[in-house]
């Protein structure tokens, strides 16, 4: 990772990595997406019936919540507030009761699913300004091509 000699610092981080990009991401709305999804899971446990159909369209009606959290709030809030919610789920809606262990093979796929799910709907959401994007730098051009573009000889 690190070279050796005059070489010697540290490889160019993606944009979305380095100290100021993660700096501008909030932690409000991370807590915030969180709290969302993990009480609209909650709201789904006490609300729905026992019956094997509400059961396995809950993870299902839990993920409207994460789309438009990841829409609102951002993508990681989005991701971390699904993996807190089928943990919600999994704890208070399946049995055994009071465990992530979930007996029936039908209730662990839809967990699954959900998950799979919510993460790719969440890349999928267009990602929000302060969503750790990297800033381009005010002094360089945007387009990789506009110096080629500004020269007078070019026609």
């Amino acid at each position: 990772m690190f070279g050796s000699g005059k070489d010697a610092r540290p490889r160019d981080l993606h944009p979305a990595l380095t100290p100021s990009a993660l700096k501008s991401i909030s932690v409000k709305s991370i807590f915030g997406g969180v709290a969302i999804c993990s009480a609209a899971a909650v709201v789904l446990c006490l609300l729905l019936d026992q019956s094997k159909e509400a059961r396995l369209a809950a993870p299902a009606m839990c993920l409207l919540v994460v789309i438009v959290t990841s829409i609102y709030l951002g993508r990681l809030a989005g991701i971390l507030g699904a993996a807190v919610a089928s943990c919600v789920l999994a704890v208070f809606l399946y049995s055994p009761y009071g465990t992530l262990y979930i007996e029936e093979h039908a209730a662990r796929m839809m967990l699954n699913f959900f998950l799979v799910g919510a993460v790719v709907v969440t890349f999928l959401v267009p990602r929000r300004p302060d969503d750790g994007a990297a800033k381009p730098h005010p002094g360089r051009a945007s387009n990789k091509f506009a110096p080629i573009l500004r020269r007078k000889d070019v026609e």
